[in-house]
């Protein structure tokens, strides 16, 4: 070289050159030293090296040294100097020496920079397990970093491995597919990234990902250099393994899955999800989920989604707007997840169909609310009493108008009047029984009503949950207060058929006997004896046959009402003769019968039924009239009816009794019956067979006393009157 071009170098080198003695003593430097250590030159010359190396890295430096001395080049000796201001820099040198001038020549490169970033990118290296490796093609050796040994479980002391070497770590197929793959890359400098089996030294398995890129081409283009990457993947591919194995399960759930973004986008839909909603998915990802939600709910929704709080789920139910303009009732329970670097939360919901539910429970409402009505309007009072204590819980519209006030306002009160009279013995036997068989009853009570009236229930009860699970006594409280009322009816009936029938029967059978026996000649008759008794005989006999008739017609009215044989005549000529028939019976008994027929009174009607009201009516009148009165009885015309009075100057009839005079069996004073006769069915005839003519009935307190009953038939002509025996 030329001199001056030398000179030039020396002094303006990028890199660090020297000249000592071969005792390591510097006779020579360039301003390289200046700029990278800031020594002086002045500083240097005269100073052996070894001063500045650090202390850790002589033995090595020593070592290199004598090795130079024995003819040997240093290459690649890196070593750190002391710098002016007391620190160290790395210095990678290349000498060697020359024995003919007794001195070394060496060119130092300052790698601090370079081994720092080394030093960095072994950390990096360890801390994401991540190795490299590298290969001159022209070298045909494979360069690998610690990682990558770590990894292969090799020793990096035994130096760089073949291509050959590397693929062994790898199965057949596994080495197949990886040879195919880095011969593209040396020829085209096609790069690959592959998971792949690897089998270490020590024969335990693991999964890879080995990358591999072309570094360095020649002039044609022609790969020369390659690097790449290699990871351990297992525990990642176990988890991936873990996550699609989770990603099917949220899919074949049988609950909906609903990611949403921190926006309150869709970015998740599974399966069921999808079906809940019935759109794709592709019509579901980055849509505003709100505007999935039924209007009335969104609110709701929009509200869950504003909570931040990533521990306390929101559940709620709200209704799924359908694509058909549907709905659907689905279960909602959503939590926020914490956002990245503290920006707002997203949301995952687990979403349920209720819709079935929500047609049951509404279902069940109806029900509940037809079964109310059902309990409410039911004719039997029934009350609902707590169990054990007997605060009346709940009552159907019977039993408050039984017990005589609301059921709102009885309400707490122990038993009411049902049971709280009852002794303490026998109370205590309703709760045992109750215990023990969850039922009590039948339990016969007398309970005054709202009107203060005495009633005769039977009480029953059941051992039963409330709607609220609270159990509850339910008593059926049947009134039973008509019913006895009837039994005693039917009970003084019989007993005043049994009278009406042996008496009759007594003064028949005794006339015959004394027939008999004198026919027999057991006795001697005399005509006019003879003649009497048979009176008697006949006399009694149309009383029996009068009994049993009236029976008869109660019985045939009661079922299907008898025939009539309907024709026009005249009330009050009817009236007339059956008034007629009745004055002598009415004369033994010192009743004058005083009849007034004002005008005519045509009516259609059946004339033996009509004659037996009025004969009914006139009966009932001359049996309660006092000796020496007179029964009146009038006919006449009122307005588009014609009008039958019979009024009589007896005791009238008791108010309490008024209700219940047209009923059969009944008398104002059963004592009466023996003593006036008849059997209490006479009033109920004559009821029914009006009403069957289209007419009504009607008592009426006389002026001055006594009793008064009104017949009102229509008019030949003008429509019937209204059934019953009230008032027009």
């Amino acid at each position: 070289m030329d001199p001056d071009a030398a000179d030039a170098y020396f002094a303006h080198a990028w890199d660090l050159l020297v000249v000592a003695t071969m005792a390591g003593v510097l006779t020579e430097v360039n301003p390289a030293w200046t700029r990278v250590l800031g020594w002086q030159r002045s500083d240097l010359i005269g100073t052996r090296y070894l001063d500045l190396v650090h202390p850790d890295d002589l033995p090595e430096t020593r070592e290199q040294l004598r090795a130079l001395n024995r003819g040997a080049v240093i290459s690649g000796l890196a070593n750190r100097y002391r710098t002016a201001e007391g620190g160290y820099r790395w210095l990678e040198w290349n000498v060697v020496a020359d024995p003919g001038a007794g001195v070394a020549r060496g060119v130092a490169r300052d790698v601090t920079e370079r081994r720092r970033e080394a030093a960095l990118l072994g950390h990096v290296e360890q801390l994401s397990r991540i190795g490299s490796w590298e290969l001159e093609l022209g070298a045909g050796e494979v360069w690998w970093s610690q990682v990558t040994h770590e990894l292969h479980g090799t020793d990096p002391a035994q130096g760089p491995l073949t291509v050959e070497q590397a693929l062994s770590f790898y199965a057949p197929d596994a080495a197949e597919q990886l040879e195919a793959a880095f011969d593209a890359l040396v020829s085209s400098g096609a790069g690959y990234d592959l998971e792949l089996p690897l089998q270490r030294s020590d024969g335990r398995s693991l999964w890879v990902r080995t990358t591999g890129l072309a570094h360095r081409r020649d002039g044609t283009g022609a790969v020369t250099s390659v690097y790449g990457t290699i990871a351990d993947i297992t525990e990642e591919r176990r988890r991936r393994g873990e996550l699609l194995r989770f990603k099917e399960f949220v899919e074949l759930a049988h609950d909906g899955i609903w990611e949403l973004d921190a926006a309150g986008r869709t970015a998740y839909a599974n399966r069921r999800m999808r079906e809940l909603l019935e759109r794709p998915a592709a019509a579901l990802v980055g849509q505003e989920a709100a505007s999935f939600v039924e209007d009335e709910d969104r609110d709701r929704f929009l509200r869950a989604l504003s909570v931040a709080d990533t521990a306390q789920p929101q559940e709620l139910e709200l209704r799924l707007a359908l694509s058909d303009g549907t709905t659907r009732w689905v279960q909602l329970a959503m939590r926020a997840r914490s956002g990245a670097d503290g920006g707002a939360p997203s949301h995952l919901a687990v979403v349920a169909d209720v819709s079935a539910l929500k047609e049951s429970e509404e279902r069940s409402r109806r029900n509940e609310a037809q079964l109310r009505t059902f309990f409410d309007l039911a004719p039997t009072p029934i009350v609902v009493t707590g169990w054990p204590d007997g605060a009346l819980l709940d009552g159907n519209l019977a039993a408050a108008a039984l017990l005589g006030a609301p059921i709102e306002q009885l309400r707490d009160q122990q038993h009411h009047a049902l049971l709280a009279d009852l002794s303490p013995g026998r109370l205590a036997q309703v709760r045992e029984q109750l215990a023990r068989t969850a039922r009590y009853g039948p339990l016969e009570r007398r309970i005054h009503d709202r009107d203060g009236s005495l009633r005769e229930v039977v009480l029953e009860g059941v051992l039963l949950p409330t709607a609220g699970g609270r159990p509850a006594v339910w008593t059926v409280v049947d009134d039973v207060t008509e019913r006895r009322r009837v039994e005693r009816l039917k009970q003084e009936f019989l007993a005043t058929v049994s009278h009406e029938l042996r008496t009759p029967l007594t003064s028949i059978a005794g006339a015959v006997d004394l027939l008999a026996r004198a026919t027999t000649g057991a006795i001697a008759l005399d005509e006019a004896r003879a003649v009497e008794l048979v009176t008697v005989a006949r006399r009694n006999t149309d009383r029996l046959a009068a009994l049993v008739d009236d029976l008869l017609d109660l019985s045939r009215i009661e079922a299907d009402g008898v025939e009539l044989d309907i024709e026009e005549l005249d009330l009050g000529t009817v009236v007339a003769e059956c008034v007629e028939e009745h004055r002598t019976a009415a004369a033994h008994r010192g009743v004058e019968v005083v009849l007034a027929a004002l005008g005519p009174t045509p009516v259609r009607g059946d004339a033996r039924r009509l004659h037996q009201v009025v004969g009914n009516l006139l009966a009932n009148a001359v049996a309660f009239s006092p000796r020496g009165s007179t029964v009146e009885v009038a006919v006449g015309r009122a307005g588009p009816r014609a009008e039958l009075r019979v009024r009589d100057h007896g005791p009238g009839v008791p108010a309490a009794f008024e209700a219940r005079m047209f009923e059969p069996f009944t008398q104002a004073d059963g004592s009466d019956r023996r003593a006036r006769g008849g059997s209490g069915l006479g009033l109920s005839i004559v009821q029914r067979v009006t009403a069957q003519h289209g007419g009504q009935v009607r008592y009426e307190q006389a002026e001055g006393g006594g009793a008064c009953f009104v017949v009102l038939l229509p008019l030949s002509g003008a429509s019937p009157l209204g059934a019953g025996g009230g008032a027009p």
